[in-house]
């Protein structure tokens, strides 16, 4: 019984070994992109301090709009979301074509989309389920 007890738990400890392994190689190695999605979610946490807009110094510089500034119906955090994910935020809503938001529509359902089109961000599951719709 001793023998069996001993076999057992030598088992145990190099699955439990194994496992943090794999584990070690997925969060260094990121193959599925996953990393920026979690950095995004724990900046809009509130463990991290928010950064204000409006209490940046003024430097007397005045900036100007890029090219690639979001479109006015698209917020910060969904241009952040978008860009996280690999798309232009400032050409994703005009080359977004009538099927693509169909398919939206059949994925996350008429009510989803709308909210999100009225400012609310995606989750991470929601973006996984639409990916699809957007090839």
């Amino acid at each position: 019984m001793k023998r069996w007890l001993h076999i057992f738990f030598l088992t145990l400890g190099g699955l439990f070994f194994i496992l943090l392994i794999i584990l070690g190689y997925l969060f260094w190695a990121d193959p599925w992109d996953v990393r920026p999605l979690l950095q995004r979610m724990y900046e809009t946490s509130n463990i991290a301090p928010s950064h204000d807009e409006t209490t940046a110094p003024d430097n007397g510089v005045q900036s100007t709009e890029s090219d690639s500034a979001p479109p006015p119906t698209v917020t910060s955090e969904q241009a952040e979301a978008l860009e996280s994910i690999g798309l232009d935020p400032a050409t994703f809503l005009t080359s977004l074509t009538t099927e693509e938001e169909a398919c939206f529509v059949t994925e996350l359902g008429s009510e989803r989309v709308e909210e999100i089109k009225a400012g609310d961000i995606p989750t991470f599951s929601e973006v996984a389920i639409a990916s699809s719709c957007l090839q």
